[in-house]
C-alpha cells in the first residue's frame, strides 16, 4: 500500500515526539554521567555499535538486490567503526582491559574512528546513482581498519591526540574540525540526492548528520572527563545514532520498499500516480458534465487545509529547535550580542544627550537605551550560569553583607512573610564578588517568597563550617576544609525530587508564563560555582525548601573601598587614547563617546595596526583601550608588547567574555582594569577617568 506525503510527515512528527522522549532519557544519563562517567560512556558506546552493526547486517544481506548502495557502504564502514569504537571503549581509562599504552590512545582510537566513518558517509554519496562490488569494499574496509590499528598499538605514528597534564593536543582540536567540515560536506552530497531517498528516510538521515556535526563541536570543548563539553558530545552521539536507527534499523523492518529498494517504490508510485490522475480526469470530466462545483470547492478547501496543518507542523519543529539552540549554546553568544548591546545602549545614550526633553524623538530613543539594557541583563544572566562572567573578587564579610541588604530584603519579599537571619558572631570572612554575592542572596529570597504563597517565614543563617573527607567523597567537586555556610531556608510549598532535579537548569521555571525567565537559580548555581562554592538544595513537598551555599573561608582582613561618584565635568579631559577593536561598531562607538568628552581619540582595528600607530605616537599615547579576544594577537599580548616599550601606557581591557590571558577561571586578575560588555558611554568616561587620575 502506498505511503503518501502526508502519512510520512506523520510519521516524522510521531518520531520526533519520541526524540523529545530521548531527550527526558538522556537528562537522565546526564546525571548518570556525571556521578559515574565509565558506566555512562560504556553504555552509550555499545548502543552506537550495536546500531552501527544492526544497519551493517541489513545492507549486506540485501546487496544482491538493491540498486542504491548507498546503504550498503554504510553499513560496510559502521561495521568496522564499530570495531575501532569497541577497541576505544576497552582502552578507555578506568576499564582495565588493555593497558600499558597510556591514557591518550582511547582518543586516538576515537579519532581513527571517527576519520573513517566522516570520510565514509562522504564517499558513500558517490553509490547513491552506481552499484558496488561489495567484495571488494569488505577487504578494502578491514585492511584499512588493520592499518589503523597497527599504527596505533604497534609503530606508533599515529599523532598524540590527549596528553596527561595537557589535555588535547592541536591535532585533536583540528581534526575533530576537519571532522566536522566532512560531515557537513556529506550532508550536503545527501541533499543534492534526496530525490534517490524516501522522505522520512531523508529526514532522519539528515538529522544524524547535523546532531553528529553538534557532537563533535562538543568535543572541541573537552576539559575534563565530567565536563559539559565530553558530557554533551555522547549524548548528542546518542542521539545521533538514535536517529540513524529510526532511518535504517527500524525502516528496514516497518518500510523496506523506502530504505532499500526505493527505486521499485518509486516505480510502484509512478504507477499509482498514473491510475490516481486517470481516476481524478475522470471525477473532473463527471464534476463537469453534471454541473456542479461543489466538489470542487470541497477539494480547494481540503487542500489548503492540509497545506496549514503542514506549515503549524513545521513552526513548530523550527521553534523546539530553536528552543533547544538557546538552552545548548547560551554561553556561545554572548561575546557577539555584547557587542551590538554596546553599540545599542552607546549610540543611543549620545543621541539622548545631543536631544533635549521635549524632543519628538526623546521617547523613542529612551525606549531603544532601556531595552538595550534588558537584554545586556538577560546576557549578564546566560553568562553566569555558564561561568563566563567576569568577577572582582575580594574579602568580606557575609554577615556584614546581610544586615547592609536586610531592609531592602524586607521591602522585597512584603508584609505577609517574616524575614529572620540567624548570623554566627565568628563567622569567617570569604573572597567573593560583592555584587555577585548580593544578587545570589537576592535570588534566592525571591525564590523563597514566591514559595509562599499564603504567608510564612523566610531564614537567612550564616556559620563556619568544616567539610571532611568523608563528606567530599560523598559530594561531587567538593574539598575538605573550611568553609562559610549560607543557608536560606523558607516554610513555603516545597518540591519534589522532579523538580528538584531541574531547578537549577536555563529557563526552567514552575511559575505561569511571563511570571519568571527561569535563570534565577541558574544564576545563583553559576555564581557560586565560579566563586569556588557549592550549593545542595533540600525540600520536601509541603515542608518547605533549605538552599546551602559553601563559600571557602578567606584569610585577611575585609576590604572596604570608597564609592565616589565623579561629577560630569570630571569626566572630560584632553588626554590621547588608543582604542583597539576588532568590531568596527564597537570601535566607533567608544570613539565617539571618547570624543564627546574632550579626549584625543585614535582607533586601530586590529594589533598589528594598533603598534604602528603606537610607535608614531609614542611620546602621546596616555592610556590604551583594547578587546581581549581579537584575531591574531590577543589584547594581553598586544599590552605586554606596549608597555615594554613604555611601561607609563595604562591599559583598560574590555571584553564581552573572559580570557585565560587576563581572567583566570572567569576572576579578573589583581590590579588589571577590566570594563565588561555592553557598556554606556558613561560607564566608559567613568572609568577612563578613575584610570587616568588614579
Amino acid at each position: 500500500m502506498r505511503r503518501n506525503g502526508k502519512a510520512g510527515d506523520r510519521d516524522f512528527s510521531v518520531a520526533f515526539s519520541h526524540g523529545l522522549g530521548v531527550a527526558a532519557l538522556i537528562s537522565g544519563l546526564y546525571i548518570l554521567g556525571q556521578r559515574d562517567f565509565l558506566f555512562f560512556h560504556t553504555g552509550i558506546e555499545l548502543f552506537a555499535v550495536s546500531v552501527g552493526w544492526g544497519v551493517f547486517l541489513i545492507a549486506w544481506s540485501s546487496r544482491r538486490m538493491i540498486d542504491n548502495h548507498y546503504i550498503v557502504l554504510l553499513g560496510i564502514s559502521f561495521f568496522f567503526t564499530g570495531i575501532l569504537d569497541i577497541v576505544h571503549t576497552l582502552t578507555y581509562k578506568g576499564m582495565g582491559v588493555v593497558t600499558g599504552y597510556g591514557s591518550g590512545i582511547a582518543t586516538q582510537l576515537w579519532i581513527a574512528a571517527r576519520y573513517l566513518q566522516a570520510v565514509s558517509m562522504l564517499v558513500a554519496s558517490i553509490y547513491v546513482r552506481r552499484r558496488m562490488t561489495s567484495a571488494i569494499a569488505f577487504p578494502v574496509y578491514a585492511v584499512i581498519t588493520l592499518l589503523l590499528l597497527a599504527s596505533i598499538f604497534i609503530w606508533r605514528i599515529f599523532p598524540e591526540c590527549f596528553l596527561d597534564g595537557t589535555g588535547l593536543t592541536p591535532f585533536k582540536i583540528a581534526s575533530e574540525y576537519v571532522i566536522i567540515l566532512l560531515f557537513a560536506l556529506s550532508g550536503i552530497t545527501l541533499y543534492l540526492n534526496r530525490s534517490h531517498f524516501e522522505k522520512t528516510v531523508l529526514r532522519f538521515l539528515a538529522v544524524f548528520t547535523m546532531t553528529t556535526i553538534i557532537s563533535e563541536f562538543c568535543f572541541t570543548r573537552y576539559t575534563n572527563l565530567y565536563g559539559m563539553g565530553n558530557i554533551f558530545g555522547h549524548l548528542f552521539k546518542l542521539t545521533a545514532y538514535y536517529f540513524c536507527y529510526r532511518a535504517i534499523v527500524e525502516g528496514a523492518v516497518t518500510n523496506p520498499t523506502g530504505v532499500l529498494f526505493w527505486q521499485l517504490k518509486q516505480t510502484e508510485e509512478a504507477l499509482l500516480s498514473a491510475q490516481g490522475e486517470l481516476k481524478e480526469r475522470l471525477r473532473e470530466r463527471t464534476t463537469e458534465l453534471n454541473g456542479t462545483s461543489k466538489q470542487l470547492s470541497t477539494e480547494v478547501e481540503g487542500r489548503k487545509r492540509v497545506e496549514g496543518e503542514k506549515e503549524i507542523l513545521q513552526a513548530q519543529f523550527l521553534q523546539s529547535q530553536k528552543m533547544e539552540a538557546v538552552g545548548r549554546l547560551a554561553g556561545g553568544i554572548a561575546h557577539d550580542f555584547n557587542n551590538m548591546m554596546t553599540a545599542v545602549i552607546g549610540f543611543s545614550e549620545m543621541l539622548l544627550d545631543k536631544v533635549g526633553n521635549d524632543h519628538p524623538i526623546r521617547k523613542g530613543l529612551e525606549q531603544i537605551k532601556r531595552a538595550g539594557e534588558n537584554a545586556a541583563s538577560l546576557t549578564g544572566q546566560l553568562l553566569a550560569f555558564s561561568r563566563k562572567q567576569v568577577l572582582q573578587p575580594r574579602i568580606i564579610s557575609i554577615n556584614t553583607q546581610i544586615e547592609g541588604m536586610k531592609h531592602m530584603l524586607k521591602r522585597l519579599i512584603g508584609e505577609d512573610v517574616d524575614l529572620e537571619t540567624v548570623l554566627s558572631v565568628d563567622t569567617a570572612n570569604v573572597n567573593v564578588d560583592p555584587v555577585q554575592f548580593q544578587q545570589v542572596l537576592i535570588n534566592l529570597v525571591v525564590n523563597a517568597r514566591d514559595a509562599i504563597p499564603n504567608g510564612g517565614k523566610v531564614t537567612v543563617e550564616s556559620h563556619n563550617i568544616f567539610l571532611d573527607d568523608d563528606y567530599a567523597h560523598t559530594h561531587e567537586g567538593v574539598k575538605s576544609g573550611n568553609y562559610v555556610l549560607l543557608e536560606v531556608s523558607d516554610t513555603g510549598i516545597g518540591m519534589d525530587e522532579e523538580t528538584k532535579s531541574k531547578i537549577f537548569e536555563p529557563f526552567y521555571t514552575t511559575k505561569e508564563l511571563g511570571k519568571g525567565t527561569g535563570l534565577g537559580l541558574a544564576t545563583v548555581y553559576g555564581i557560586v560555582k565560579q566563586s569556588g562554592g557549592h550549593i545542595w538544595v533540600y525540600s520536601e513537598p509541603g515542608k518547605g525548601t533549605t538552599f546551602k551555599l559553601y563559600f571557602p573561608s578567606a584569610e585577611g582582613a575585609v576590604a572596604h573601598p570608597t564609592l565616589e561618584d565623579i561629577a560630569p565635568k570630571a569626566l572630560r579631559g584632553k588626554e590621547t587614547i588608543l582604542v583597539v577593536e576588532d568590531e568596527d561598531i564597537v570601535r566607533e562607538v567608544i570613539k565617539q563617546a571618547l570624543e564627546i568628552n574632550g579626549y584625543h581619540a585614535l582607533v586601530a582595528k586590529s594589533a598589528k595596526e594598533a603598534e604602528e600607530i603606537f610607535r608614531q605616537n609614542e611620546g602621546n599615547i596616555n592610556l590604551m583601550i583594547t578587546d581581549v579576544v581579537m584575531p591574531g594577537t590577543s589584547g594581553p599580548d598586544l599590552a605586554s608588547r606596549i608597555q615594554a616599550s613604555r611601561k607609563t601606557v595604562r591599559v583598560l581591557f574590555i571584553s564581552g567574555y573572559s580570557d585565560e590571558a587576563i581572567v583566570r577561571h572567569g576572576i579578573l586578575g589583581s590590579g588589571t582594569a577590566f570594563l565588561p560588555k555592553p557598556f554606556s558611554p558613561n560607564q566608559l568616561a567613568r572609568k577612563v577617568r578613575e584610570i587616568l587620575d588614579s
